[in-house]
């Protein structure tokens, strides 16, 4: 019986730090006030849609921080300098 209380207990506290997790992945980031662009690595099909006057999306943070839309940049010196080497 009080292992089943532990267990249970277990769960739920693992079930919160998931949902916790997990929760700000439900609505997207959207940047209000854009003071500074930051930069992305793409596909070379983005240089044909941008050139047509298409906006890119690029999908950002997921879970536990992770981005998997791709590596952002400050500048575009960093961006260079990671093909660089």
């Amino acid at each position: 019986m009080k292992f089943a209380k532990y267990l249970i207990i277990l769960i739920i506290v693992l079930a919160a730090i998931v949902w916790f997790g997990v929760m700000d992945s439900f609505s997207p980031l959207v940047r209000e006030d854009i003071t500074h662009p930051i930069f992305t690595i793409g596909d070379a099909s983005y240089q044909s849609a941008l050139s047509e006057g298409k906006s890119i999306i690029k999908f950002g943070p997921v879970f536990w921080g992770l981005y998997p839309g791709g590596l952002a940049f400050k500048n575009c010196q960093r961006s260079h300098s990671l093909y660089a080497k």
